[in-house]
């Protein structure tokens, strides 16, 4: 009994354990890919896998039984039963383009679904920085109202003591309005932002654990821009022209072969059994295919186009997010050394104003440039990872080997 009670405490501390772990950037990416909005995505793998499996078919063979009277002298009356099977042949090649083309756009589809995922990935780490960003705001800020919370009760004993005026009590009320309405807008931002990392996940979001600023500068990925959706956009091309291709074949005849057995006879009247044999040959006069070849050679050239204008746009992208990922490691060096000087600035400001060497003022002051410092270095840091995930979607890091 007491082995048993002990298992289920075991049990019960490891069930709450997991129940408060922390959300990590990879367990939030991880959620995402297997929630909603990726199974969106694998659904659109099946639809094509569906649409390919009724190309390139022959049509079905056919059976017919016909009866027919047939006129007679006297009363007795002869009949003609015909049974007959034909079966029409496609020999212009046409099946065969058809199912390259339902082929080539399975495999277009399931390259979609690897870039798709990839940029959900990429989404989902920028929600994810986003909201680590917004907690470290609110944090400062809230690090900041508290000791404002100090210089009040120093101004409070000055004041009992007669060694302070009215003006520094109310300029010092006037700031700590101001650090509230800051910390009530970056507890609106972290609202925001966890409810965007849900509704890409499907998944409530409970406490994050991430560190907004990298440990160390990610190595540069060398991989082509955007290879999954360009490599997508030429399977769609080839898939259109053998479509166009299947339609400039439909000005070969598909004939029709058949053969069947007759029987004549009738009550009282010999039998007689015979064999049909025929052949159907349609004349392409009016329709040859053409609309649909026309249709098909235009999808495919606007394909193209598009394909080289996503090239020129994804180098471009590609340059530009690169670039913009050093200058953000480079602003972040930079707010980050900004930010320990502020927080230097404060001890210093701090330390004579308790000893009243210091005004009030310089003392605010301090305290503002320091939270500055400290969110623009979080806004830096976020730069940075955002770039990052541009850079990792761009080169196809974030790609996977498989759709699901």
């Amino acid at each position: 009994m007491r082995t048993l009670v002990l298992i289920g405490c075991s049990l019960l501390l490891s069930t709450t354990a997991l129940s408060s772990e922390k959300l990590t950037a990879e367990r939030y990416v991880r959620q995402v890919l297997d929630g909603p909005a990726a199974e969106v995505i694998a659904q659109e793998v099946d639809l094509a896998e569906a649409r390919s499996r009724g190309a390139g078919l022959w049509r079905n063979p056919s059976v017919s039984w016909n009866r027919q009277s047939l006129p007679g002298s006297g009363v007795a009356q002869s009949t003609e039963d015909i049974v007959w099977l034909s079966v029409p042949l496609v020999l212009s090649g046409r099946t065969f383009a058809e199912s390259s083309a339902a082929e080539d756009g399975v495999k277009s589809a399931r390259l979609l679904s690897v870039s798709r995922r990839a940029d959900l990935r990429r989404q989902a780490m920028v929600l994810f920085y986003r909201a680590v960003a917004a907690e470290q705001r609110r944090a400062v800020i809230e690090e900041t109202r508290s000791r404002f919370a100090d210089v009040s009760e120093i101004l409070e004993t000055r004041a009992a003591a007669g060694e302070t005026s009215g003006y520094d009590a109310l300029r010092l009320e006037m700031e700590a309005t101001t650090i509230e309405d800051r910390a009530a807008g970056a507890l609106l931002d972290l609202a925001s932002a966890k409810a965007e990392m849900q509704k890409l996940s499907g998944a409530a979001v409970e406490a994050l654990d991430g560190a907004l600023v990298p440990a160390a500068p990610k190595a540069s990925h060398d991989g082509s821009p955007l290879a999954s959706r360009l490599q997508a956009l030429e399977l769609q091309v080839k898939a259109a022209r053998s479509r166009a291709s299947a339609g400039r074949r439909r000005a070969i005849p598909d004939p029709t072969i058949g053969a069947g057995v007759l029987h004549q006879g009738g009550e009282g009247l010999p039998g007689f059994t015979g064999y049909y044999v025929g052949v159907q040959v349609p004349l392409p006069l009016f329709d040859r295919g053409q609309g649909a070849s026309a249709t098909e050679e235009a999808t495919a050239s606007r394909l193209e186009l598009e394909r080289q204008r996503l090239l020129a746009v994804a180098e471009a992208s590609l340059a530009e997010a690169r670039r913009r990922l050093e200058v953000s490691r480079d602003r972040l060096a930079k707010q980050s050394e900004n930010a320990k000087r502020g927080e230097s600035l404060v001890e210093i400001a701090r330390k004579g104003y308790g000893l009243g060497g210091v005004g009030l003022l310089t003392l605010l002051d301090a305290e503002r440039s320091a939270l500055d410092a400290r969110l623009r270095a979080t806004e830096r840091a976020l730069d940075v990872r955002r770039a990052e995930a541009d850079v990792a979607f761009l080169t196809g890091a974030y790609d996977e080997g498989n759709t699901r």
